[in-house]
């Protein structure tokens, strides 16, 4: 899902990636709408290259989260889905870093953070496929290597 619809309803958690470019300015537009909102302020956990968002997200739904919002890139993004997939927590998406194809697809990439923190708030969720892969090597004769 995209889009934190009932932000208000439950604890939201931000995980955001502070290596991303605009990090600093899209925490502080965040913090400050939640504020603006009568929200409670949001549970901030950010990544490290050990821990690339996979571990902070599902801390979060252990911990009872309504909604989490990720800043980062897609691959920030594709470790917080993989996470949240089949939980039911809902997902918004704050597309900060190089290129976050996903937040394009989904017509979400914006320059502007308040309009991007808007929408990952208070945007009415909807329902997007979660897709699995994984790929097996092997050597020349087509045997696992």
């Amino acid at each position: 899902m995209v889009g934190v619809s009932d932000a208000a309803s439950g604890t939201l958690w931000a995980v955001m990636n502070p290596a991303a470019r605009g990090y600093a300015v899209m925490r502080r537009v965040l913090e400050t709408a939640c504020r603006d909102a009568g929200l409670p302020a949001p549970v901030i956990a950010t990544t490290t290259p050990e821990a690339d968002g996979y571990p902070q997200v599902h801390e979060a739904v252990a911990q009872g989260a309504r909604a989490v919002v990720v800043a980062g890139g897609d691959g920030t993004l594709r470790e917080a889905a993989r996470a949240l997939a089949g939980t039911g927590v809902e997902l918004g998406i704050l597309p900060i870093g190089t290129a976050n194809l996903f937040a394009y697809n989904l017509r979400l990439r914006t320059r502007k953070p308040l309009l991007a923190v808007d929408r990952a708030l208070f945007a009415p969720a909807r329902s997007v496929d979660i897709g699995w892969a994984s790929w097996r090597v092997l050597d020349e004769r087509g045997e696992l290597f």
